[in-house]
């Protein structure tokens, strides 16, 4: 599927990217979203990578970091946002600050990463614990 864009230009659509992009907003907060996929939509090229913005879009960070680590490719695919709400002074509701963890699903299975530590990513169970399977999905 192309889809033209204004300027004339072709865009490769979505279904061309297969499973590898995803897309997920935090209920708490909607200008908190996360996308997996290619670093263009021109081309399905380069390296797959997890983007975050806090910001509805204005500016995106690349939240890949070491979720690429000892791995050929990872295929980040499968987003989940889950917000929690953090507190430094428990007696003090004034204190109060909201985090949110970023899961996403690899070849190798799901991992986890804070907003407020993006890029950095933890395996979610050991190879004990849960197999190294490709996970597509979470919910």
């Amino acid at each position: 599927v192309v889809f033209d864009i204004r300027d004339g230009e072709t865009v490769v659509g979505p279904i061309s990217h297969d499973k590898t992009v995803s897309l997920a907003v935090s209920p708490r907060d909607s200008s908190i979203i996360a996308v997996t996929g290619w670093p263009s939509v021109k081309v399905n090229d380069g390296i797959e990578s997890i983007w975050v913005t806090m910001d509805a879009g204005d500016s995106w960070k690349n939240a890949t970091g070491n979720i690429l680590d000892g791995v050929e490719r990872a295929r980040p695919s499968g987003l989940l946002i889950i917000d929690f709400v953090k507190s430094q002074n428990h007696s003090s509701s004034s204190n109060q600050d909201s985090v949110s963890a970023l899961l996403v699903g690899t070849t190798s299975g799901a991992y986890v990463s804070w907003t407020d530590k993006l890029g950095l990513w933890t395996r979610i169970g050991s190879c004990d614990q849960l197999p190294l399977i490709m996970v597509k999905g979470l919910s």
